[in-house]
């Protein structure tokens, strides 16, 4: 009996510390926005090794997003000549899928079947978009090795070098950097050195042209809210994130295989860390659907016009009370999060307003400030302290000075000024 009891303890501390890095995982999840996500999706697929990973390729069409960097990065400039050429609507959807994979020095380093699998395209229409990027200006970005970029642009040079050329082929760089070796080449070392003359005429590092990839941030919104004859559709922008797909027939060749039962931790670790991780991602849509549908219950105004005046008092507290969830659960779902509406990319915040004094938000005084104003005798023009009694008597308690200055943002003139402006 008493071994019982000393264990029992144990066995709720065993799984509240499970359940606790459950939900840690879910808040985590439900913290990151889109490009963090993606992110942190492929890094799992990596870390669990029956996890394979997949692209909806045939969505990634819309890179109108905004971005945060004022210089033209590679990627911008490539995604422009993309948009611009005479490609196949198919064609460019997958050569723009191929620049999303290049690392910050320009290189694809993934094979043609590793990028095929991740697309679900063939191995064939992934080579021909291959070599479409490469052609493009820069020459060379999108190969795999230094000597396949610059062969690329040794073959658009008229007449180049033929040794160069035959070096680049044979992928025998290395060789050429170290003259030492030079008598294992074929030709004769003022053949190698005319060569190495040519081959520094190519430009090795074309990325350097351009600003640096790692600052572009694409800003992929959470939300997308559609007008439709002045309907409002919400939608979940979800066509940017990999597919996860858990690989059973290698999961089961391992369990028959193991005669002596050894993996059989393992394997219920990696599949409780796979259903564990779908969970949290099925949980982070869930919540941010809801988020969703309440935004536009309470702010559907401000969403058909994009009028911040229409903007309605909207807390992070209302929305966790409507959800039965905690208000850090809200603030996480929110933080750093985008909004698309009718063409623009907002901070999901600017959705919310906070409470100023008895749950009046400034959006809403602003606008009561401008309707007592509007309703004002023409001959007699109220004073800001008059503003601030009717507003009292609207149980909304701000003091003259506030008043003064919500009128300024107004750009509403004193009450002595106003007098004149109408005559």
């Amino acid at each position: 009996m008493k071994q019982q009891t000393s264990l029992k303890p144990r066995v709720i501390l065993k799984h509240n510390i499970a359940l606790n890095q459950k939900m840690s995982q879910q808040l985590r999840i439900l913290s990151f926005n889109n490009n963090e996500l993606e992110s942190f999706i492929e890094q799992f697929a990596r870390d669990n090794i029956f996890t394979k990973i997949k692209y909806k390729t045939n969505n990634k069409d819309d890179f109108s997003w905004v971005k945060d960097d004022s210089n033209e990065t590679l990627i911008d400039h490539l995604l422009f000549q993309v948009n611009t050429a005479n490609f196949r609507k198919s064609q460019k959807k997958l050569i723009k899928f191929l620049i999303l994979r290049l690392d910050e020095s320009g290189y694809l380093n993934e094979t043609d079947i590793q990028l095929a699998n991740q697309s679900n395209e063939s191995i064939e229409a992934i080579r021909k978009a291959r070599d479409e990027l490469i052609h493009l200006d820069p020459l060379g970005i999108g190969t795999e090795s230094l000597s396949q970029r610059l062969l690329v642009q040794a073959k658009d040079k008229l007449e180049f070098n033929s040794v160069a050329r035959s070096i680049l082929e044979n992928d025998q760089l290395e060789i050429l950097a170290q003259p030492q070796k030079w008598k294992t080449l074929k030709w004769k070392e003022d053949e190698i050195r005319e060569a190495l003359e040519a081959i520094r005429t190519l430009n090795p590092t074309p990325e350097r042209d351009y600003g640096n990839m790692t600052s572009i941030q694409y800003i992929i919104p959470d939300l997308i809210f559609n007008i439709t004859d002045n309907k409002i559709e919400l939608k979940s922008s979800e066509f940017n994130m990999p597919i996860l797909e858990f690989d059973m027939e290698q999961f089961q060749n391992i369990q028959e295989k193991d005669i002596d039962n050894t993996s059989a931790s393992f394997l219920k670790k990696q599949r409780k860390n796979y259903d564990d991780f779908c969970q949290a991602l099925e949980k982070r849509h869930n919540t941010m659907s809801q988020i969703g549908k309440i935004i536009c219950k309470h702010q559907a105004i401000y969403l058909l016009s994009l009028d911040e005046s229409k903007l309605e008092q909207l807390t992070m507290s209302q929305v966790a009370k409507e959800l039965h969830l905690s208000i850090s659960t809200i603030s996480r779902a929110v933080k750093g999060k985008y909004f698309q509406c009718q063409g623009k990319i907002l901070p999901l915040k600017k959705l919310f307003t906070r409470n100023l004094i008895n749950g009046w938000s400034k959006n809403i005084i602003l606008r009561l400030i401008d309707n007592i104003i509007k309703n004002e005798s023409r001959n007699k023009p109220i004073s800001d302290l008059k503003i601030q009694r009717k507003l009292s008597d609207l149980d909304v308690k701000i003091s003259r000075r506030t008043v003064n200055k919500y009128r300024r943002e107004l750009s509403i003139n004193n009450s002595y000024n106003r007098i004149f402006s109408e005559k």
